[in-house]
Formats: C-alpha cells, structure tokens, sequence
C-alpha cells in the first residue's frame, strides 16, 4: 500500500525552476522593488504541477487561501512560502503553503497560485 511519502517519479515530468526574491531596494513610491534570482543548486528541479479540482481548492483554502495549483517535487531544504516562487516556462506560481510531507524528508507539496500576467 503506497505511503503519502511516496513519490511516483514518472509523474514528475515538468522542469520547475525555483526563484528567490533578492530585491532590498525601493521605488520612488516606496514599493518593494523585486529581483528574482534562481535559488538552490540545481535551480530547476523534476516536479509535477496540476490545477486542483474544485473541492481541492476549498480543501486547500485552509492553508492557503489562493490556491489555484499543487506541485510535487522531491524533498529539499530551504524552499518556503517567503519570496519564493516557481516558473515552469513562462508560467509563474506564487508559494503559498509548504508541506513537507509527513516530516519524512522526501516529499514536498508546495500550494500555489498561478500569477497572471
């Protein structure tokens, strides 16, 4: 019987790059002035990305509440909500929740929300 922690690989078909907002200045109207920079060694990494389903989005809502996506990848240290945020192509997912399953190391859920352009 599979465990949460189990990874199905085949699943993990898409190549996620993983963006750290490094911005500290300010415009003139005192904004936050990002700076997206890769993050982590390697900064693309094998991940599935899928929209949740309606119920899922209301499930998710607990946690975060603009959910739109999950995406799996294999666990590593360091990923958070925090300014971070992953690109698949020119698609953009904003962090929202990091999950990493169970405590177990293996298996990370990040809930995300896609940024429209």
């Amino acid at each position: 019987m599979p465990s949460d922690t189990d990874i199905d690989a085949g699943k993990l078909t898409q190549r996620l790059a993983i963006e750290q907002d490094v911005g500290t200045s300010l415009d003139a109207t005192g904004q936050h002035v990002e700076d997206w920079q890769a993050w982590g060694s390697p900064a693309t990494r094998a991940a599935a990305v899928r929209q949740l389903s309606g119920r899922e989005v209301e499930r998710a809502a607990m946690l975060y509440a603009e959910a739109t996506h999950l995406i799996t990848l294999r666990y590593v240290s360091g990923i958070t909500p925090v300014k971070m945020r992953g690109k698949l192509g020119t698609r953009v997912f904003n962090f929202g929740a990091v999950n990493n399953v169970n405590e177990a190391n293996i298996k990370l859920e990040i809930l995300a929300s896609e940024r429209l352009a």
